[in-house]
């Protein structure tokens, strides 16, 4: 029986292995690096964003609307910050105060 590792087919296999795993590894990088969002990342479905709201070039504010329920978010400086959460009641609350119904300080 010849011996397995000084057999030179075993080398070329391994050879040859190793040249498939890396050429589909700079094949799926490039192909990756193309077609970066060829995956949907949402459908709204689960999450839809009603409001946005940009204050400066580094700070937004989201009102974001999951399964019934209000989350507003504070993205500032690449962080996402919760805020605070709300119902709908509480939403359309809001819709019908006006701005002489505030009183200043």
């Amino acid at each position: 029986m010849p011996d397995i590792i000084s057999d030179p087919n075993t080398y070329l296999r391994i050879a040859f292995g190793l040249f498939v795993v890396i050429s589909l590894f700079i094949f799926l990088s490039k192909y990756l690096k193309k077609y970066p969002n060829f995956i949907a990342t949402g459908s709204g479905e689960l999450f839809n964003v009603v409001k946005k709201q940009s204050f400066d070039t580094n700070t937004t504010m989201y009102l974001v609307d999951s399964c019934g329920k209000y989350y507003l978010f504070v993205q500032s400086s690449g962080a996402l910050q919760k805020v605070d959460s709300f119902s709908k009641e509480e939403i359309e609350n809001l819709d019908s105060i006006s701005l002489p119904d505030l009183q200043k300080d």
